[in-house]
């Protein structure tokens, strides 16, 4: 378990997409850094204090490894949920299907739904990419205390969307140390 900590606000893109995305002169006017990671999925907002960014580490020999792409991070969805259960937060789910798109979902991780990824009452609450070697399984997790993704539309160049346009986030009233606490406790009996 990686605990990262967000220094300052910044759109972090997947692997399949281009930093292009962004408009660079209003990133650095609005304080916001520009960023790619390897794993896969759309831009993520990140804001010091608003999100809590978890990485997971398996290798190919723990027994939480699995082969099935989808199926590896059914685990990880159940750690969350066990956490977030104990921090007495209510109405959640595991998604466990296919991919659930929408029309900015390439875009936008959050206006999207993935295996293993965590609903409270239907709205994304935890969004999990996936970076895999044939030796280990890294998956990149943020849920979100506060969500306001306007910062984030506004440093990118069109086609974006009109925040009204994307799909209701969920979001906790909980410290980012309990979570990061009740999640270690919840992987403890993983």
């Amino acid at each position: 378990m990686f605990v990262m900590d967000v220094a300052g606000p910044a759109v972090v893109f997947g692997s399949t997409q281009s930093a292009a995305l962004a408009d660079e002169s209003v990133a650095v006017a609005a304080g916001v850094e520009i960023a790619s990671r390897r794993s896969g999925g759309g831009a993520v907002w990140l804001a010091p204090e608003d999100s809590v960014w978890i990485d997971l580490v398996v290798s190919r020999g723990d027994p939480l490894w699995h082969d099935d792409v989808a199926k590896s991070m059914w685990w990880v969805g159940e750690a969350w949920c066990a956490a977030l259960t104990a921090l007495d937060i209510c109405g959640l789910s595991i998604h466990r299907g296919a991919l659930v798109t929408s029309p900015w979902s390439r875009l936008i991780c959050f206006d999207g739904l993935g295996p293993g990824e965590v609903c409270r009452d239907g709205a994304k609450l935890v969004g999990i990419s996936q970076r895999r070697t044939r030796d280990l399984a890294r998956f990149q997790c943020v849920l979100y205390r506060a969500y306001d993704p306007s910062l984030m539309l506004s440093v990118l160049r069109d086609p974006r969307p009109e925040v009204d346009a994307l799909r209701p986030v969920a979001t906790i009233d909980a410290s980012a140390s309990a979570v990061v606490d009740s999640l270690s406790g919840a992987l403890a009996a993983c």
